[in-house]
């Protein structure tokens, strides 16, 4: 494992430095990207959600991707009801082209995301223009979101549980640019200089391209919280997740988009910073990548004593924290079926299992 643990390995931390913000208007403009692929039947909720906002200087930005439903219709009829709402459309070519193609036509010195199947609450912008504000300096605004299910029923706890706030980049790099504070796309919020150095997102990058924005701007700019659940995330089965349960093919994808994460991310560093800050971002640091290749372990049911090719009990090592660590030795020892009943329990991923896991999770602070 690599250990960064002397002062010569750290000292290019120190040019990691935030960026300069220009002070913003008291009225800024807030831009609503949202790119969408056959979620028609979702889409005019979301819309809907940004439309009752209680901050009206807003306007949302909606690339269709080439979808093949109604999606382009339903949103048509918004545009037509509200010239807030502008329509984009383009040939399908991923999340990420469709996101290059509506931040490049928004003009917002304050950028929200919002999935196509997501919500808003109503006083989400207000809270988000607030703390900006009040929080000058800061480039990335985060809340904690709310799980729905298909039918906008909550069925699970806000998160992230704990937000960080303040300069986190150098924290942020030595764990691989994962800090549990962030929250999936429809809790991030950024100051237009910050996506400006973004975008465009390579198209490489065909999924969360969300984690690599969010995860690539806590490098260059502080974070404020909102403590409050501003929105809404629909959990289904069009998920990139899959909504209910982790299953192979998931945790593979998740793993590669890990390692692509990893790749772009260091590109960025290298071009923005120099190469030696980014050597730095390694994947042996990456908390999240070695909790997926441990389910991946426990899901194939593999009875190899390697995980990602090291002895389990050093892979663990990885880990950053330590009750993590414990509950990953606990599964380990479990056979299959129940570590897999209680990997099912642990994400909360159902109305069943989601009020226990806000619990354990409330109890362990994790």
């Amino acid at each position: 494992m690599n250990q960064i643990s002397n002062n010569s390995a750290l000292q290019p931390l120190e040019k990691l430095r935030p960026i300069e913000l220009p002070p913003l208007p008291n009225q800024p403009l807030v831009s609503i990207l949202m790119a969408n692929y056959n979620y028609g039947r979702y889409i005019g909720e979301a819309l809907h959600s940004a439309l009752r906002q209680t901050y009206p200087h807003f306007e949302v930005i909606v690339c269709d991707d080439g979808s093949t439903d109604d999606s382009r219709e339903v949103v048509s009829r918004y545009c037509e009801r509200d010239p807030r709402i502008r329509l984009l459309t383009k040939e399908n070519g991923g999340l990420a082209s469709a996101l290059n193609c509506a931040f490049a036509a928004s003009q917002g010195e304050i950028v929200c995301l919002l999935d196509a199947d997501d919500i808003f609450l109503p006083e989400k912008l207000e809270h988000v223009v607030k703390a900006f504000l009040r929080c000058h300096d800061c480039g990335l605004c985060i809340h904690r979101v709310l799980k729905i299910d298909e039918h906008a029923r909550p069925f699970s706890y806000a998160r992230p549980a704990i937000l960080l706030s303040g300069w986190l980049a150098q924290e942020a790099l030595l764990k691989g640019t994962h800090v549990r504070s962030l929250p999936p796309a429809s809790g991030l919020s950024f100051r237009r200089p910050v996506l400006d150095l973004l975008f465009p997102v390579s198209t490489r990058l065909r999924r969360v391209v969300d984690a690599y924005i969010s995860h690539t701007a806590q490098l260059i700019t502080k974070l404020c919280a909102v403590p409050e659940a501003l929105s809404n995330q629909r959990i289904h089965a069009s998920n990139i997740t899959s909504g209910r349960t982790f299953h192979t093919s998931m945790v593979s994808r998740l793993i590669e988009d890990t390692r692509l994460l990893n790749i772009l991310q260091r590109e960025f560093l290298a071009q923005h910073y120099g190469a030696p800050v980014a050597q730095l971002l390694g994947l042996e640091n990456h908390s999240h990548y070695w909790s997926f290749l441990l389910l991946s372990h426990i899901l194939s049911g593999s009875r190899s004593q390697m995980i990602g090719g090291e002895p389990a009990a050093l892979a663990l090592t990885h880990l950053h924290d330590k009750k993590q660590r414990l509950l990953a030795r606990i599964l380990l020892a479990l056979p299959r079926r129940f570590a897999l009943m209680a990997i099912d329990l642990w994400t909360g991923q159902s109305a069943g299992t989601a009020v226990l896991a806000n619990t354990f999770r409330s109890l362990l602070r994790i």
